[in-house]
């Protein structure tokens, strides 16, 4: 016999009904997903002033109490900065990318007008973001290193940090599982125009992909934007060409790599061309 039990009410109405059996549990939203919060094509987007509740409260504070009780066991969680104590940021869009051993996390706000500040907790004895973690009293996972890719920063890996919040523009961080890897490059110094400039590009320690930017500069102090490029590297080496043609300036041409997680590993190589 399947017994099913009402689990909050709107009105007389039950919100959503649950199911036990065992170690699982069902549970059966009576409602439309989208009644429960406003949509950006129905708020004004960017140009909707403040203040604007995308997503009311106890919207929210269901959602998080239905995934604790499913047991759904979060890394992190983002909060207003300076409002901590209330576990989620109105408004805000998170999304996660993996990248094998990384993760790729954005913020998003795509309404409003008014930059903000957030607070990134991951879970820890400090901020103990899922409490079914805590109850079970097993260690918590070490915390990741932690790269502002649109900025260029090396965060560090703290329990937690706090990024800006600018409408429209999401801020991007690299979550990596220890200090960024250095890339490792095989480029010939000398090379006579006319022909080809091959090299090769790994990252011996990677746990993911990187993307790595090439950016050269030629002897008379111009960018040689016909080289740009950025390339995806991991353990194994990627070969590059380079086009160099007769009538490319002769001289010493600099070469530099950097990884678009942090340019903390970034290379400059000199190409001496005849």
């Amino acid at each position: 016999m399947i017994v099913w039990q009402a689990l909050g009410k709107a009105g007389d109405v039950p919100t959503c009904i649950v199911n036990q059996t065992g170690k699982g549990r069902a549970v059966l939203l009576n409602f439309v997903l989208g009644s429960s919060f406003n949509v950006r094509w129905e708020s004004g987007g960017l140009a909707t002033p403040e203040p604007l509740v995308e997503t009311p409260s106890d919207t929210a504070s269901f959602f998080l109490s239905t995934f604790n009780a499913g047991g759904a066991e979060r890394a992190f969680t983002f909060t207003g900065y300076k409002n901590e104590s209330v576990p989620y940021f109105q408004g805000i869009r998170v999304q996660r990318w993996k990248n094998g051993n990384y993760q790729i996390v954005g913020f998003f706000k795509q309404t409003g007008t008014g930059d903000g500040a957030g607070s990134v907790l991951h879970d820890s004895a400090a901020f103990p973001v899922s409490p079914q973690r805590k109850a079970s009293g097993r260690p918590y996972a070490p915390f990741p290193y932690v790269y502002d890719i649109r900025n260029g920063v090396t965060v560090g890996n703290g329990d937690w940090f706090v990024t800006r919040i600018t409408p429209g523009s999401p801020s991007l961080y690299a979550f990596l599982p220890g200090p960024l890897p250095a890339m490792f490059i095989e480029m010939p110094k000398q090379a006579r125009r006319g022909t080809p400039v091959t090299l090769k590009l790994s990252v011996p320690e990677a746990r993911g992909l990187h993307s790595i930017k090439l950016r050269a500069v030629m002897p008379n102090g111009q960018p040689a934007v016909f080289w740009d490029r950025s390339i995806l590297v991991s353990r194994n080496p990627e070969q590059v060409v380079l086009p160099l043609a007769w009538n490319d300036a002769s001289g010493t041409w600099k070469i530099t790599f950097s990884d678009l997680f942090s340019p903390e590993t970034s290379q400059t190589m000199t190409l001496q061309v005849e």
